[in-house]
């Protein structure tokens, strides 16, 4: 049995996050874009839905412009 949330995340759309319960996974689906990232354990849930919201072709640039970290 599959469970899902639906959580809007500002420009980037919405982002659906479906529990798969026989499996103990998750799945995460960008929904303006319809990318999928299937079988996410739960200690890698931020990062992937981060990597698929916030991540840009200039990601690089524009972290070192914002906070000078890179």
């Amino acid at each position: 049995m599959a469970k899902t949330r639906r959580y809007k995340v500002g420009c980037s759309g919405t982002v659906e996050v479906i529990y798969i319960e026989g499996k103990d996974l998750f799945d995460v689906i960008l929904t303006d874009n319809g990318t999928k990232v299937e079988d996410v354990y739960l200690d890698n849930l931020i990062s992937v839905i981060d990597g698929l919201v916030e991540r840009t072709d200039n990601y690089q640039q524009r972290v070192e412009e914002e906070y000078g970290l890179i």
